[in-house]
């Protein structure tokens, strides 16, 4: 059987309105989320391209160290050699070294010499071809060592471009989703926090102060339980069990037990919950149209985005249900953590 609304007691409409204060914060927190996961892609960016400029900076050294430590010295080295192995051209060889040709031929002397004249100048022939053969040799191994490190240096360089592109690409979505969060998330997910903060102020305003929010499972649970049968007795209690130091330990029990008996209690309190949730909704929905004529960008946001909040009784009745699986000290961090964008 229905209860009447006539029938439901100051207590009723008591933890009706503890559970509807859940539910705002609870849309609240959806709204910082939007935030946080915003400046958590953000944070995600910036380790990105943090990564990607060491990666620049390292790979630009290993490319330098390439290049000034076995590039240039060995293509200096093969010049050198380049140059001795062409003093041994059969066309160059006598002049470029005359000891080693008058060693091996001799010099003309007397009719002997041209006895051995022809032995002689193959002789030397096959030395100088031997010589320019060493330093080919020399030669073909420094390009072939040369060609292995152009390749690395050619990688290095792929490296950095690609690591270039990646944070060309990493930047532009940092510059994406600041724009986003500056332009979009904050100005909307503010305004609609700011309009259901100050509907919970004056919801509230003659029953629960600011501060005691964070205790809302704490209340309920001493309110249900019957622990406490006014409001002033319930505080009394979350204020011995603070003094304890132990109070997040209580507010997370008390959120369990608030779970676990939920579905009786929204059954029993449904009615009167519904009240609280419609009048919250037009709080809230009178607050953001007042706050959207208030901003500069009213124009703009009615013209352009045709931004409306109309926060339903039905949206805060299924919040009442989804806060019984939150825990009220959460939540009010939620609403600190957005309210800093905007106090």
């Amino acid at each position: 059987m229905t209860i009447a609304t006539k029938d439901f007691t100051q207590k009723d409409e008591l933890i009706a309105n503890l559970y509807v204060l859940k539910a705002g914060l609870v849309l609240i927190g959806g709204e910082t989320k939007k935030i946080r996961d915003n400046t958590t892609l953000i944070e995600r960016e910036n380790v990105e391209i943090r990564e990607r400029e060491e990666r620049i900076l390292v790979s630009n050294d290993d490319l330098e160290f390439l290049i000034d430590n076995n590039k240039k010295p060995f293509e200096e080295e093969m010049e050198e050699a380049k140059k001795k192995r062409d003093s041994y051209l059969p066309e160059v060889a006598r002049a470029a070294h005359p000891e080693e040709y008058q060693k091996i031929v001799g010099k003309e002397l007397s009719g002997i010499w041209k006895v051995f004249k022809k032995a002689k100048e193959d002789e030397w022939n096959n030395y100088i071809v031997r010589r320019y053969s060493e330093f080919d040799d020399f030669i073909k191994g420094r390009l072939s060592y040369l060609a292995g490190v152009e390749d690395m240096i050619q990688e290095q360089e792929r490296d950095i471009n690609k690591f270039q592109t990646e944070l060309s690409e990493h930047r532009r979505e940092k510059e994406r989703l600041t724009q986003e969060l500056n332009n979009e998330i904050l100005p909307k997910s503010t305004r609609l926090v700011k309009s259901i903060k100050e509907a919970l102020d004056t919801q509230l305003q003659n029953i629960l102060s600011e501060d005691d929010w964070e205790n809302a499972d704490l209340l309920i649970f001493y309110l249900q339980t019957g622990r406490a049968d006014s409001l002033k007795e319930a505080l009394i209690l979350a204020d011995r069990q603070r003094q304890t130091e132990q109070i997040t330990n209580a507010i997370r029990y008390a959120s369990e037990q608030i779970s676990n008996q939920f579905r009786s209690s929204f059954d029993r309190l449904e009615r009167v919950i519904d009240k609280c949730c419609l009048d919250l909704s037009n709080q809230i929905n009178q607050n953001h149209v007042e706050l959207m004529a208030a901003s500069a960008a009213f124009v703009d946001s009615m013209n352009d985005t045709k931004e409306v909040i109309a926060m339903s009784a039905e949206e805060l009745r299924q919040a009442v249900i989804d806060s019984s699986q939150k825990n009220s000290a959460d939540l009010i961090q939620e609403l600190r953590y957005n309210q800093h964008y905007w106090s």
